[in-house]
């Protein structure tokens, strides 16, 4: 498992990212915003740098989706996780949209 760290604005260094994507690396997953900090990280930006190195990009998507514009049909994610509550589904139960 590899960690990256982030500057100081939150943001992770995209060039260190690529190069930490190595031939072995199975998967990749980066929030898509940060709940304590409100950073929006570049998805659409690492999503390619994952997808040129032919590993799998997963995105934490919990405190984006229904605050930001989120078009998965231009995205390049392979695996995206939300919760059911930001949606308004009741708790401990399926919901679908």
């Amino acid at each position: 498992m590899t960690w990256l760290g982030v500057d100081e604005h939150g943001q992770i260094d995209l060039d260190e990212l690529e190069k930490a994507v190595r031939p072995d690396t199975a998967i990749v997953t980066v929030m898509w915003a940060n709940n304590e900090t409100g950073v929006l990280f570049p998805i659409h930006e690492i999503a390619e740098i994952v997808r040129k190195k032919h590993a799998i990009f997963h995105t934490d998507a919990v405190q984006a989706v229904g605050k930001i514009p989120i078009n998965l049909d231009h995205a390049k994610i392979n695996f995206l996780s939300v919760s059911g509550h930001k949606l308004h589904c009741p708790k401990a139960s399926a919901c679908s949209t």
